[in-house]
């Protein structure tokens, strides 16, 4: 059914059709807004137009959501543009695309489909032999793998393959996988791909992968070996000239801590399985990463509200991180939380072997990439998909919590970190034939667990820094002498105390515990103060660090604890 109107097109023209006493004559009001193309976007089945016009000679190159065209500012937008609009002219101008549209549709001319974000997506399609809506799982890069329906990427990263696959290949073959830190940061890379899939069937988070190094260490040289694997690595923007022969600007998935936190979650909307690189942790202006950390982690954004003061929708993110900064992200954070700890793998470990060896990667890393994650998407999609992925992840967490130290974090660094390391470098060997040093990645993930294991229960780590405080705060603690545990209050003596400040009693003693170790002195202190320990050194949560605390920590009257102080 066509529209209703007295709009129309001539030529180059479009205008409107005035009555006259001998019919009908065509009357034009400006250039006529050609609708080249018709896009559908996969993502979210909306519509966009791409129009066209010429000012001066030039062509110029418009693309607007189909819904923009009740928007008066998007008139003002493209009349910015050199097209040909006023504002008395809007209703016309609006009706000439739709009936391009509408002949666009009449001879059968198919929107195009696009997408603006990358990695995994469940594409529709209407099966022909049953006529039921079924769905196909695809990537996204340069080109959308996994249908045979062509699509467009009209996102702004630089994602298109560079150079030569096999040089990109022989260069992980001789100047990363040797050299185990570089080898894990490649991992982590690709694992963003296979977060990507498995998050559409099982509840997993993003590993952030920070690299705490001094400058000159290889930190920004592993940046570009984790970004080449998807897209071109480079610092900030570089320009392009585009199909439409217009000159645009290209980011790269080698990006900066210094975009604010909105910012640099906003860019991650809709992400499903390409790597993202934050470096140079410096620039950042958050003095309190925390809720970042947990943001970035858990793919999510902040809930805001949009201009009718309704929820916005935003759209999640699967993928994996690689941080640069020359001090630790852990401690950025103002909370000592261990949901935070076990968020953040913190790399130390010298990565390049020296300067030379630096420029060769970051060379060889420029001139050759973007083949490698969707090299392994379409080896993932030919084998079965997340079918094929999941047992082997499963499988790999089953072994390996057997093989990792015990302990409460354990498991969720096997989950996190371990396992996914491993099940993607074992299938990424295979897809990409790179031989990956397997068990030489599982030695590199052991003796980070033996070092960093005891720093991710963050509970059990502030009983040392409460005994460090009262020691150096002895002056304002009661002492006695006493050759057995009391389990008493303190003194009316103390607490009356009217010339210091006081925070308890410290009894000194020698007394065999039930482990063999020897107390040599126990601290009790009041509530109020140890609380304000906690708090002022970041441990929000009295209650979860005490539990781990025990056995040493004894429940006096009005909850009182006692930390009994081992000698070794």
């Amino acid at each position: 059914m066509g529209i209703e109107t007295i709009a129309s097109y001539q030529g180059d023209q479009y205008g409107i059709f005035e009555k006259q006493k001998n019919g009908f004559k065509f009357r034009p009001l400006g250039k006529l807004p050609v609708l080249e193309e018709i896009l559908e976007c996969i993502e979210d089945d909306s519509v966009y137009f791409k129009l066209s016009t010429t000012v001066n000679g030039r062509r110029k190159v418009a693309y607007i959501k189909h819904g923009d065209l009740l928007d008066p500012q998007m008139c003002r937008e493209l009349a910015d543009l050199g097209f040909d609009v006023t504002r008395r002219l809007t209703e016309h101008f609006v009706d000439v695309i739709r009936l391009q549209e509408e002949h666009m549709e009449a001879h059968g001319t198919a929107p195009t489909a696009a997408y603006a974000s990358l990695g995994w997506i469940q594409v529709s399609y209407q099966d022909p032999n049953t006529g039921q809506t079924a769905f196909k799982l695809c990537y996204r890069s340069c080109r959308l793998l996994g249908s045979k329906r062509p699509a467009k990427y009209i996102g702004p990263y630089d994602i298109e393959p560079t150079g030569d696959y096999d040089a990109w290949r022989r260069l992980m073959e001789t100047e990363i996988i040797p050299y185990p830190a570089l080898q894990l940061v490649l991992v982590a890379a690709l694992s963003a791909v296979i977060v990507g899939l498995l998050s559409m069937k099982i509840p997993i988070e993003n590993p952030i992968v920070h690299l705490n190094l001094p400058s000159g260490k290889g930190k920004s040289t592993a940046g570009y070996v984790a970004a080449s694997t998807a897209g071109k690595p480079f610092d900030g923007m570089m320009t392009a000239v585009d199909e439409d022969g217009k000159v645009v600007e290209k980011l790269s998935l080698y990006q900066s801590w210094g975009a604010t936190d909105n910012a640099m979650v906003a860019t991650q909307a809709g992400n499903r399985g390409v790597v993202t690189v934050l470096n140079e942790l410096g620039k950042s202006l958050t003095k309190n990463m925390t809720r970042l950390i947990f943001d970035l982690s858990e793919g999510s954004d902040k809930k805001r509200l949009n201009t009718d003061l309704k929820a916005r929708i935003s759209k999640g993110y699967s993928t994996a991180f690689v941080s640069t900064g020359e001090s630790s992200l852990l401690e950025k954070c103002d909370t000592k939380l261990e949901g935070l700890a076990v968020r953040v793998m913190e790399i130390s470990s010298s990565l390049t072997k020296d300067a030379e060896h630096a420029n060769r990667i970051k060379d060889g890393c420029f001139a050759n990439c973007g083949f490698a994650a969707p090299k392994l998407a379409q080896y993932i999609i030919r084998n079965g998909g997340v079918d094929y992925v999941l047992p082997i992840y499963k499988q790999r967490v089953a072994e390996l919590r057997a093989r990792f130290s015990h302990g409460p974090s354990m498991e969720r660094f096997v989950e996190k970190f371990a396992a996914l390391f491993v099940t993607t470098a074992e299938i990424a060997s295979q897809a990409l034939k790179l031989p990956f040093d397997i068990e030489g990645l599982l030695t590199f993930l052991e003796e980070y667990d033996r070092e960093h294991g005891a720093e991710r229960n963050t509970s059990a780590a502030s009983y040392d820094l409460v005994i460090q405080i009262c020691r150096s705060q002895s002056h304002k603690f009661y002492v006695r002498h006493d050759k057995s545990i009391p389990r008493v209050r303190i003194s009316e003596e103390v607490a009356s105390s009217p010339t210091q400040e006081c925070w308890g009693r410290i009894t000194n003693m020698a007394k065999d515990h039930v482990d063999g170790r020897l107390i040599v002195q126990e601290f009790e202190i009041r509530k109020k103060n140890l609380e304000d320990i906690l708090k002022s050194n970041g441990y929000t949560n009295k209650s979860t660090c005490v539990a781990a605390w025990r056995p040493w920590v004894f429940w006096m009257p009005r909850m009182r604890p006692t930390l009994a102080a081992p000698e070794k």
